[in-house]
């Protein structure tokens, strides 16, 4: 992330005349934000794994919580369990991050 903001910072100010330059810019800025994204999804997806597996060794769960819990980061429709999420409020958080 921070290299996608010093790449705006170095290219900001100068004249965009060449539009060659200014494709390649655009293209770099991209996959720069590109790149930040998926290390954001892919450490709170982590982070999710990992309180998930610790809170089911302290606490039971019935079956429909765990099916929600577990899938929530490959179906989106997982967050309709309100109920679930609501009592969670730290697993709603990095699943809603990590979308």
């Amino acid at each position: 992330m921070a290299g996608h903001h010093a790449l705006y910072v170095l290219i900001n100010g100068n004249n965009a005349g060449d539009v060659s330059l200014q494709l390649w810019s655009i293209r770099a800025v991209t996959a720069l934000a590109f790149l930040s994204k998926l290390l954001l999804a892919i450490g709170t997806g982590v982070a999710y794994d990992q309180w998930l597996w610790v809170n089911l060794h302290t606490k039971t769960h019935s079956t429909g919580s765990l099916d929600s819990l577990f899938g929530i980061l490959g179906n989106t429709f997982n967050f309709l369990a309100l109920r679930l999420w609501i009592r969670r409020p730290a697993f709603l958080f990095l699943a809603a991050v990590t979308w």
